[in-house]
């Protein structure tokens, strides 16, 4: 469910293809019918997708109002949107949304203008978590369906640290230095960042599973699914350390598993449940059937739309996409199998 400053992004693929589990070898899948999708207009900005198909996102109150830019929360399902508010607050804008429905958001009071995040279960209980503490701030990304949160907190008077927030406990991922999370599964596994034992300068991909575990061969983390296959990127320069030597990479067992990535630079951004994989080559939206299949280009899937971006991916393989018109106006759409 995702979202993050990272590109999110997406794969496409039908319940009948195999997939590789997180202790199997790695299945060479075939490729789909480029023919066999099609897209949904969404007339706002999305921000997540869970599980069935619940798109979350915001619109803004009065569009037509430059001096006023506040916005609210919009729910989409079936084709029906609906608003869900600012939840009392001045503004608010949603993260994420778990499989329960429950929503992760970050929220601004004003008078005086505080800027803080809101856990919103279906039951209708909230619960507020403090935007600064200690002078610093909190950054969040991601919620799982165990309703666990994860980002990491700053402050003036120390480093970063790693954050596992949920309504009855709070885990801290102290180092001496920066350490923070991006991702997580239902399992209760993260991903994220902290530093290097030899050399505490430089920080190290994790995952975080009841302890710090070092993700060997890797440079950047984005997503993991409940597997605990891991994506993200490695380096082909560990010297120059340089975006151009970044090429996709794929984890499993802490196993690198290189992706194809015919020469271009690149990165996984999402894996999903059934282990199809999303990512970038050269700036450009792709994905992999496997971990040996080649990468396919989004674009080419959809009829008259020219894919530039991906926000979130769900277990059906249903896409939150912006794209290019033929006209050259950009949208945001769902795109999604096409049921025969």
């Amino acid at each position: 469910m995702k979202k993050v400053v990272i590109f999110s992004v997406i794969l496409v693929v039908f319940s009948s293809l195999l997939v590789a589990s997180a202790t199997s070898a790695a299945v060479t899948l075939p490729v789909i019918n480029p023919t066999l999708f099609e897209a949904t207009p969404l007339n706002f900005t999305p921000t997540a997708i869970n599980n069935q198909g619940v798109v979350i996102g915001w619109r803004y109150l009065n569009p037509d109002n430059y001096d006023d830019r506040r916005f609210e929360t919009v729910r989409w399902e079936k084709g029906q949107l609906s608003s869900l508010g600012t939840f009392g607050y001045n503004n608010a804008r949603p993260l994420d949304i778990n499989d329960q429905g429950s929503l992760l958001l970050e929220v601004e009071s004003v008078n005086p203008v505080v800027l803080n995040y809101l856990l919103v279960q279906p039951n209708g209980n909230k619960n507020e978590i403090a935007g600064t503490v200690d002078g610093g701030h909190v950054f969040l990304y991601r919620l799982n369906n165990l309703n666990q949160v994860v980002g990491y907190t700053s402050s003036q008077h120390g480093p970063s640290t790693a954050l596992i927030w949920h309504p009855s406990y709070k885990v801290a991922i102290e180092h001496e230095l920066n350490s923070w999370l991006v991702a997580n599964n239902n399992l209760g596994q993260a991903v994220g960042y902290a530093p290097d034992p030899n050399n505490p300068t430089h920080l190290n991909p994790i995952l975080w599973d009841n302890g710090v575990w070092p993700l060997e061969s890797t440079d950047l983390v984005c997503d993991i699914n409940d597997q605990s296959q891991v994506v993200g990127s490695y380096n082909t320069d560990a010297t120059a350390r340089t975006p151009n030597a970044a090429r996709p990479g794929l984890w499993r067992n802490g196993q690198l598993h290189k992706l194809i990535s015919l020469g271009l630079w690149g990165f996984a951004t999402n894996i999903n449940n059934r282990g199809t994989v999303l990512g970038f080559l050269d700036s450009k939206p792709v994905f992999w059937n496997s971990p040996g299949a080649k990468p396919i280009f989004i674009s080419n899937l959809v009829k008259n739309l020219k894919v530039t971006n991906v926000t979130g991916l769900n277990d059906q393989n249903q896409i939150l996409a912006e794209a290019e018109r033929p006209d050259g106006t950009h949208g945001y759409f769902l795109i999604q199998p096409r049921r025969k």
